[in-house]
């Protein structure tokens, strides 16, 4: 009842029907004109033919099998000369013209009609069809959004507008359900990151908290105790202000909010300047810390940022590989540029790869690396995504590990 409804109340099929009628009616004198006109035609076309029957020769059949004579209708008109009666005789005055006339625009008319009533029956079915798979597309996409369906479905028999409007639905719902994939993945991170950072900070405020009352009970009487808890706590304020800076690094990237500024940079020589700001930390750690020669390699980066993804690379393979050695190398290939960050060390095991790049993954084998919290390597992973790269680890118990770090050259 609400299809009807509505399938009355639409100003398109009002409009549809109305022009139909008007066709119609303007049809009705087209049809009266062109029946006269025929009529007309049949009427002069049966005065000729009765001339010329009257005028042939009745014992020769040569009429009816040549049609009109013009001797046969001379001679006729000759006899009926005195009745008035010749080929020019206007066919409006024979008797049987308005016969001939109605009939034809009965005829006439009436075709019209039954043209006109089967294009509105076609129209008014297919448009009952269109309005019902518009019922069943709606109905669908309220399944959508109650999260029953993923797709509307496209049928053989739908139409090219109703194909395309469900293309388009399509297309809608995927974005929506690529925005409720990607929100609930944000949801999902900062949750992560809410737990894992307050997880973080507990450690540093207990111990900062710890110092203060063990300050406050010894009072002023051991100045050398004093003077160590005050430099544990400033120590562990080092590292809630190192983990809030680089917190707040993660947080831009993850959130895309960081502007990089590509342009054409050397990387040779920012891996050589990467090793000029990690000496001091290796020759801290007793690790070697070397570049292997190589001529100037070209591609778009921003140096900042992926100065501090190699830093952080080198610097975790310098603390955390119990190596004497690390060595970096900078190659290149028509596509791509390589980075390759290579020691010595313990290696890795292969379960525990995949969770080197984890937000505050901070097993060190050194008591003396304090200050790390745990978010560089994630850092460089972003960034070297940004970059168009990707990070690839080998690694081997006892034989050290090797970070791949593989850039695609943009055009």
């Amino acid at each position: 009842m609400d299809r009807l409804e509505r399938f009355f109340l639409n100003s398109a099929i009002v409009r549809f029907v109305l022009s139909l009628i008007i066709i119609c009616i303007l049809a009705m004198p087209v049809c009266f004109f062109a029946a006269d006109l025929c009529a007309e035609k049949i009427i002069e076309s049966q005065i000729e033919i009765s001339l010329s029957a009257a005028g042939g020769n009745m014992t020769d059949a040569g009429f009816i099998t040549s049609g009109i004579n013009e001797e046969y209708i001379s001679n006729s008109e000759q006899v009926f000369a005195k009745y008035g009666v010749d080929r020019d005789i206007s066919p409006r005055l024979v008797h049987n013209f308005k016969e001939t006339r109605k009939m034809l625009f009965t005829l006439l008319s009436s075709l019209v009609s039954v043209i006109i009533l089967v294009i509105l029956t076609i129209g008014v079915v297919n448009r009952m069809k269109t309005m019902k798979r518009i019922d069943e597309i709606r109905r669908e996409c309220s399944e959508i959004t109650d999260g029953i369906k993923k797709m509307v479905r496209i049928t053989d028999k739908d139409s090219g507008s109703l194909k395309n409007l469900a293309d388009s639905i399509n297309k809608l719902a995927y974005m929506a359900d690529n925005t409720a994939y990607m929100l609930s993945r944000e949801r999902h991170f900062l949750k992560e990151f809410l737990t894992d950072f307050s997880h973080q900070l507990k450690t540093p405020c207990a111990v900062i908290r710890l110092n203060n009352e063990l300050l406050d009970s010894i009072g002023s009487s051991n100045d050398e105790k004093s003077e160590m808890l005050i430099s544990e706590i400033n120590s562990q304020l080092d590292i809630i202000e190192n983990m809030l800076n680089e917190s707040l690094k993660i947080a831009r990237l993850n959130a895309n909010t960081v502007d990089y500024n590509f342009v054409n940079g050397n990387v040779t020589e920012l891996c050589s300047d990467v090793v000029c700001r990690l000496s001091a930390i290796a020759d801290n750690e007793n690790v070697k810390l070397t570049l292997e020669e190589s001529p100037d390699i070209f591609m778009k980066l921003d140096d900042v940022w992926l100065n501090e993804a190699l830093c952080n690379i080198v610097k975790n393979s310098i603390e955390h590989s119990n190596a004497d050695e690390v060595k970096i190398s900078v190659s290149e290939l028509p596509t791509s540029v390589s980075v390759i960050i290579g020691d010595n060390g313990d290696g890795i095991p292969q379960e525990k790869i995949s969770e080197l790049f984890n937000r505050y993954n901070t097993k060190s084998r050194s008591t003396s690396v304090q200050s790390s919290v745990g978010i560089g390597m994630a850092i460089s992973k972003k960034i070297v995504e940004a970059h168009n790269g990707e990070i690839l680890v080998f690694s081997k118990i006892g034989e050290g590990t090797r970070f791949e770090i593989i850039f695609l050259k943009k055009i």
